[in-house]
């Protein structure tokens, strides 16, 4: 659609009457989507569910009343005949050209979740050449499968590229076995996922984008109508003996105030135990020594 119309060239350029950017669903639209089909999940299964599927409505659909999260995850991605069994290869052939660069790309991405730079992708890339990586990530982010986020107070050039396609993080975390193939066997996500994940929940936010649902978490803060930048924010210091923090969220507001947020993923109320306000008052001290007008 893209390639053959909307950049089309001659007689079809230039014919075009509106062009409409359709997105997947949001969590909340997925949430209704389910309602309006009287498909009954937990908020806990629907977030299992969007982290392996993501928000789109052809993979959605597979999904049947009366199965769990786990079921249905079973029967779209594990199962011989699932809709997704195959899917990752055939995507990505059938959309680009030369397609192998991209899923390459997208495997390295897969690695880390806070993202890559473009020079970190070269050098683990090796023979690939900077204008061929320049137009790969340009196509995989117009596609919605990478994003770019501009790292707080750095250059453009320190720029993270992160996945940002849920099942294809699925599929390369989950559904590739170790030796390589695709897993496989009867409930296999049902009996496994525990196991699969460590601990469920710590795990499998790799994949869950919070940047896509950033208006909501605005507005849940009572910051929806300021400016903000958005991105996470990591500390390495080079003395070994300087304690280093990361953020999952940080949101820099135009009025000097900076929210920082964690993001947890979990089935019961998360209780801050003594360990982890320890973990949160070094992040702080640490982000406080660098900045001013700091809020939690």
């Amino acid at each position: 659609m893209k390639k053959n119309l909307i950049q089309a060239k001659g007689g079809l350029h230039n014919r075009l009457t509106r062009q409409i950017a359709l997105s997947p669903f949001s969590y909340f639209e997925v949430q209704e989507y389910f309602i309006r089909r009287h498909v009954k999940l937990s908020n806990y299964q629907l977030i299992e569910l969007y982290m392996a599927l993501g928000g789109i409505p052809h993979y959605l659909k597979e999904v049947e009343d009366g199965h769990s999260a786990a079921q249905a995850i079973d029967s779209i991605c594990f199962a011989q005949d699932g809709l997704l069994r195959e899917e990752f290869s055939r995507l990505y052939q059938a959309l680009f050209d030369e397609a192998d660069l991209h899923e390459q790309i997208v495997e390295i991405l897969s690695t880390k979740r806070c993202g890559f730079t473009r020079n970190e992708l070269i050098h683990r890339l090796g023979n690939s050449s900077g204008g061929t990586l320049t137009k790969t990530l340009d196509e995989l982010i117009q596609y919605g499968f990478v994003a770019m986020a501009q790292p707080f107070q750095r250059k453009k050039k320190d720029a993270l590229y992160y996945l940002a396609d849920e099942f294809s993080m699925f599929h390369l975390r989950w559904m590739i076995a170790q030796n390589g193939s695709l897993a496989s066997g009867e409930a296999y996500w049902q009996k496994n996922r525990v196991r699969l994940n460590g601990v469920l929940g710590v795990a499998m936010p790799l994949s869950f984008s919070v940047f896509k649902h950033m208006d909501w978490i605005k507005e849940k803060l009572g910051v929806a109508a300021v400016d903000t930048d958005c991105c996470g924010w990591r500390y390495a210091p080079k003395d070994p003996e300087e304690f280093g923090a990361q953020v999952d969220l940080l949101i820099d507001q135009e009025d000097e105030t900076i929210n920082m947020c964690e993001i947890k993923f979990s089935n019961t109320e998360f209780v801050i135990d003594k360990v982890y306000a320890k973990e949160l008052r070094n992040k702080l001290e640490v982000f406080d020594a660098l900045q001013k007008h700091v809020r939690m």
